[in-house]
């Protein structure tokens, strides 16, 4: 998003823990990518990026396994602007959107932070 764009990458959430407030999802994110949203096919936000593995690569230079990617949980996100009394909207669409009409709300709704 920084750099004016965003990028769509189709996955699911394959993995969730009860006792965790991450889960891990399948769709590939690239460096720099953590603090995004990760959004479903109607805008809502039902996580965010925090990070994730990439697989390694075997002594003859074939790639072994496959991306781990981690987000942070929505339901714990919205319990921290709660707790903290950060105005936030919740948003319960139903119905799916197209890429480039997700891409004009995250436009609308996401900011770009930097921190030094």
């Amino acid at each position: 998003y920084p750099r004016g764009y965003f990028k769509f990458s189709e996955g699911i959430i394959s993995a969730t823990r009860p006792d965790s407030v991450d889960f891990q999802f399948s769709a590939s994110i690239s460096s720099g990518s953590s603090g995004g949203p990760i959004v479903d096919q109607s805008s809502v936000v039902v996580g965010v990026a925090r990070g994730g593995i990439a697989p390694g690569k075997d002594d003859s230079g074939s790639v072994n396994g496959s991306d781990f990617n981690f987000a942070i949980d929505s339901v714990y996100l919205t319990q921290f602007l709660s707790d903290n009394n950060i105005p936030h909207k919740q948003s319960s669409h139903q119905y799916k959107l197209i890429e480039s009409d997700i891409a004009k709300i995250l436009q609308k709704t996401t900011v770009f932070i930097l921190c030094y």
